[in-house]
């Protein structure tokens, strides 16, 4: 069976073509994504309207400090965990591969308790009156969803790793999405204008934990029939050091994705984080293609790489960035029309978000021109140099939002974003044709044939 799965997988990319190959591989993520991402969009859109623009805010700051303490919790383990588990299955390496699985769940769910506790620690003896601002009891909430969210993020990656993509993500962008909205309408149809910040966090946490409790059961369901016949092996030194450049440049990612918000509650107020918010999740809609053929594509990558077919690697990028763009491209002229009537639709408080929703629209479809090109060099072994390009990225970002956020608010962070989205994407286009002769845009000319 497994033959026959692997023999159906090469007969389609030879066969097919790579159009029909890119298509196949990334339309079931892509049209999950879209139904899931719409919930999302309908809560958030749901939740500024309820709550208010302060409220919201405070709740959109809790969110990025929660994905922040994460980057330590989870030591760069589900970036790792695709490639490791991939390689121990096709080596039937059934002990190693039983030993990673178990010990990296270990250590997440530890450090996520460690860490968790740590940092409200430390944020109570640094500094108390931030944390009494944003109410302890929120606070120790977001902090219990750590162990749940680091735990699935790990099984997410297990999944992919065993080419499960639409199992890998059904817990964390179908079942928790939708879950999420249901609690928010029922807890305001019940409680009415008592509903607040505190009924959106319990809820939050409580579908947390349901995805999380569905993630264990397709992870435990999905294993291979053979690996608990054999005791487990670990090589932990191994794993560590391959996943401590990855763990920095997944630190570097987030730092630099989430700079803007921190930077815009240090230096600004919660109503600047609520438009800024709400404008980033509109514009995040044009990042869709992007994300779900980066699902797909990645191990496809590597393999080329290690096979030496650097022509095929070219067509396949090119192919694949012409589609993440074009689509990008359309999405984005959409939204950036459409701006004006959903803010309306929100109200007075969010009218001076149009300007950073146009901004952010095109930081997305400047990123989508340059396509994959992060995870191409990521799965050909250069992921110390897409940490570099990172750092570089982040002295930008954090440069531009300190000079411009006091001044122009919200806008100047769209801004900043926008500028040092664009000079990391310069750094890696660099980077891809100085170490592999990639040309990273929709315009190169892919050549060979992909076989």
């Amino acid at each position: 069976m497994k033959i026959l799965r692997k023999y159906r997988f090469t007969k389609l990319e030879k066969d097919d073509g790579l159009g029909n190959f890119l298509a196949k591989a990334s339309s079931g993520t892509f049209l999950l994504m879209t139904f899931s991402s719409g919930v999302g969009y309908i809560s958030s859109i749901f939740l500024a309207k309820i709550l208010g623009v302060e409220s919201f805010g405070t709740y959109s700051y809790l969110l990025t400090l929660l994905s922040l303490v994460q980057i330590p919790t989870e030591f760069g383990l589900p970036t790792l965990a695709p490639r490791e588990v991939s390689v121990y299955e096709s080596q039937q390496n059934w002990k190693y591969l039983r030993g990673f699985i178990i010990w990296s769940h270990i250590h997440i769910l530890i450090a996520s308790v460690l860490v968790g506790l740590l940092f409200f620690y430390f944020s109570y003896r640094i500094s108390p009156e931030w944390l009494i601002s944003l109410d302890n009891k929120n606070l120790i909430i977001i902090i219990a969803c750590l162990p749940p969210l680091a735990v699935s993020n790990l099984g997410s990656a297990i999944l992919r790793g065993r080419n499960k993509i639409l199992e890998s993500q059904l817990p964390i962008t179908f079942i928790k999405p939708v879950l999420l909205l249901t609690l928010l309408i029922l807890a305001y149809w019940w409680l009415g204008d008592q509903f607040g910040l505190l009924h959106v966090l319990c809820s939050f946490l409580f579908a947390t934990y349901i995805s999380f409790l569905c993630n264990l059961f397709l992870v435990f369901f999905n294993l291979p029939q053979d690996l608990r016949r054999f005791s487990p092996k670990y090589k932990v030194k191994k794993w560590l050091r391959f996943a401590t450049p990855m763990v920095l440049a997944t630190i570097m990612f987030v730092i630099n994705n989430q700079m803007d918000t921190v930077m815009l509650g240090a230096l600004s107020n919660s109503a600047e984080i609520g438009v800024y918010s709400i404008s980033g999740k509109l514009s995040g809609l044009i990042t869709f293609v992007l994300v779900a053929v980066n699902m797909s594509i990645g191990p496809t990558f590597a393999r080329l790489h290690a096979s030496g077919e650097q022509q095929s690697l070219q067509r396949l990028f090119t192919k694949s960035n012409r589609i993440i763009f074009c689509v990008s491209l359309l999405i984005g002229t959409f939204i950036i029309m459409c701006g004006p009537w959903i803010f309306l639709i929100l109200g007075d408080s969010y009218a001076i978000g149009n300007s950073t929703l146009i901004i952010l629209s095109m930081t997305n479809i400047v990123n989508s021109f340059f396509g994959s090109v992060g995870l191409l060099l990521i799965m050909t072994g250069y992921q110390d140099w897409v940490a570099t390009s990172l750092i570089v990225s982040s002295i930008v970002n954090f440069g531009l939002n300190i000079s411009m956020i006091p001044i122009y608010g919200s806008l100047g962070a769209a801004v900043a974003t926008l500028s040092s989205t664009l000079v990391w994407n310069l750094i890696l286009g660099c980077i891809a044709y100085w170490k592999l002769r990639i040309v990273s845009s929709p315009l190169a000319r892919g050549s060979g044939s992909y076989r």
